[in-house]
C-alpha cells in the first residue's frame, strides 16, 4: 500500500506495471530504493509481490536493494514476498544476489520467508529455502515451530510433514507449539472481553425515545423494528 500523495513516479509506474515508463524513469536515474513516508513497499517489493519477472529484472539491474527492510506493519522483504506467493524463479534470483533468507519479519503482521512459504503450502519454496540455509536451530527454532504450526492451521499437512521431518521434530518443539496455542487463545479471550465490554457500554448509551408524559419509552432499535 502507498498513499497517492506520498508516492513517486517510479512507484506509481511499478504499481500499474507500466514497463516502458519504468525503463524511462530508470534511465533518468530515478532512485530505485526511495520509499516515501506512508508507503509500505519499495519498488522491488511491489513487483516481486505481483510476480512480474521482467520488472523484477529491470529493478535488479538498476541496483535495487534486495534486502530493503520490511515496513513495520504488514511489510515484507522481497524474498519474503516471493516465498509467500510461491515465485520460485524470482526467489532464486534474489538469493543469487544476496537476499537474506533469514531476514526478520515485520514487527506487526509479518512472516519470515520460511513461515510465509509454510503458511501458504509452498512445498517447492520450502525445499529451496531449507537447502539455501533457512535456519531452524538455536535462536531460530521458534521460526521453525511457528512455520509448522502455520502450515497445519491452514490445512497444508504436506508442508508441515516436510518441516517436521527435515527439522527432526522433538518433544520440546511440541511444548513450544502448545504454548503458542495457549498464547493465541489468551489473546482471543482478551479480545472477546473487550468486545463484550464495548457492547455493554453501547447498550447503556442507547437513547430512549417516547412520550414521557404517557410513561412510554422505547429504544431506537425497538422503534425501528415496529415500523
Amino acid at each position: 500500500m502507498c498513499y497517492v500523495v506520498a508516492s513517486t513516479p517510479l512507484l506509481t509506474a511499478v504499481k500499474d506495471q507500466q514497463t516502458a515508463l519504468v525503463k524511462i524513469l530508470l534511465k533518468a536515474s530515478a532512485d530505485v530504493d526511495h520509499l516515501p513516508r506512508g508507503c509500505s513497499r519499495t519498488a522491488l517489493q511491489k513487483v516481486v509481490e505481483s510476480g512480474n519477472l521482467e520488472l523484477v529484472d529491470l529493478l535488479l539491474e538498476a541496483g535495487a536493494n534486495v534486502n530493503a527492510n520490511p515496513a513495520s506493519d504488514g511489510g515484507a522483504t522481497a524474498l519474503q514476498l516471493a516465498a509467500i506467493q510461491g515465485y520460485l524463479v524470482i526467489a532464486r534470483r534474489l538469493i543469487e544476489l544476496g537476499a537474506n533468507i533469514n531476514a526478520a519479519k515485520a514487527k506487526f503482521n509479518g512472516r519470515t520467508a520460511l513461515e510465509g512459504a509454510a503458511e501458504n503450502g509452498r512445498i517447492d519454496m520450502l525445499h529451496l529455502l531449507l537447502s539455501e540455509g533457512a535456519r531452524i536451530e538455536g535462536d531460530d527454532r521458534k521460526q521453525y515451530t511457528r512455520a509448522v504450526r502455520l502450515a497445519e492451521m491452514n490445512g497444508h499437512q504436506a508442508a508441515a510433514k516436510l518441516l517436521r521431518s527435515h527439522g527432526n521434530w522433538t518433544e520440546l518443539d511440541s511444548l513450544g507449539y502448545e504454548r503458542e496455542d495457549r498464547d493465541d487463545f489468551s489473546e482471543t479471550e482478551e479480545m472477546d472481553e473487550c468486545h463484550w465490554a464495548e457492547q455493554s457500554d453501547d447498550e447503556e448509551d442507547v437513547i430512549l425515545e417516547g412520550n414521557h408524559e404517557d410513561g412510554w419509552f422505547s429504544s431506537s432499535s425497538e422503534s425501528n423494528s415496529d415500523r
